[in-house]
């Protein structure tokens, strides 16, 4: 007697397209997955690259130095004016990067010290008028401007930070470009570098540079509290040629065509700081 056909186990070829069905939305389930996954994860990388700037990591390389450093930076201001150009920037600062806390620092140092001794020359100025009279009377006469600290900070660092971005924009009016990359073949470099325009001084060493400038007035703005007009012009002139000096000398490049117009335009807003420093702070 003959059994049935179903009896004989189960029906392999049913089985096999099952298994072969449920592979096949197993596969298509991880790829859409791995897709979404994918396009999220691109879409995070394009929100952390458009929001970067705004976070207090983006910043944290140009702080990462230490009271050393800032140190060194600062006396080679002094002493890089009468060595060779880009004397700061090849033998004080060599490999390490430019830091933005020096600046800052020196910045703030510099509007303590602007606020107080414009003060004490004021003070200084109203004792020698009334010297005839009783001294009481000298000091009745004198009230301490509160905020000059306010406009001090208020100049210099509209300085600190305007100068920098002033240059920085200056030389792409110029038609400065952006930094040239590296090729091996030294014919094609020759000719790239004879078509392309002048590489354009980056932001970050323009901020460094022209913040560490400052320190020649941190000497100038002390000695001011002598009150004599004839002084403070003369140390200003001073730490004006000075400052003048330390820039040119780390902003000219060999390979920049446009050195002459930087070099003016540098000569004109540092004269426009030491006449608003000396008219608004040291009248008398």
């Amino acid at each position: 007697m003959s059994q049935p056909a179903w009896s004989d186990g189960p029906d392999t070829e049913a089985i096999e397209s099952w298994a072969a069905n449920e592979d096949s939305t197993t596969l298509l389930g991880s790829s859409t997955t791995s897709s979404s996954s994918s396009s999220s994860s691109s879409s995070s990388t394009t929100s952390k690259a458009l929001c970067g700037c705004l976070t207090p990591s983006y910043y944290s390389h140009y702080f990462n130095v230490d009271t050393h450093d800032v140190k060194v930076r600062i006396l080679g201001v002094f002493s890089s004016v009468n060595q060779q150009p880009n004397h700061f920037v090849s033998s004080i600062v060599q490999d390490q990067a430019f830091d933005a806390y020096g600046p800052f620092w020196n910045a703030m140092v510099l509007t303590f010290i602007v606020a107080v001794t414009s003060n004490l020359n004021r003070w200084s100025s109203s004792s020698n008028s009334s010297s005839s009279s009783s001294s009481s009377v000298g000091d009745a006469d004198f009230n301490a401007e509160v905020d000059s600290i306010f406009k001090a900070m208020t100049f210099i660092y509209a300085y600190l930070f305007g100068v920098p971005l002033a240059i920085y924009l200056f030389q792409k009016f110029l038609g400065c470009g952006g930094s040239k990359s590296n090729i091996n073949d030294a014919s094609t470099t020759t000719e790239i570098e004879r078509d392309s325009p002048p590489t354009a001084i980056p932001f970050i060493k323009l901020f460094s540079l022209y913040g560490y400038s400052m320190v020649w007035f941190t000497p100038t703005a002390l000695l001011c509290t002598i009150p004599n007009t004839s002084v403070h012009w003369g140390l200003l002139l001073t730490s004006y040629l000075g400052s003048v000096l330390f820039l040119t000398k780390n902003l000219v490049s060999e390979n920049n065509t446009h050195n002459k117009a930087i070099v003016g335009f540098v000569l004109g807003i540092q004269l426009l700081f030491i006449l608003i420093m000396k008219l608004n702070f040291y009248v008398h």
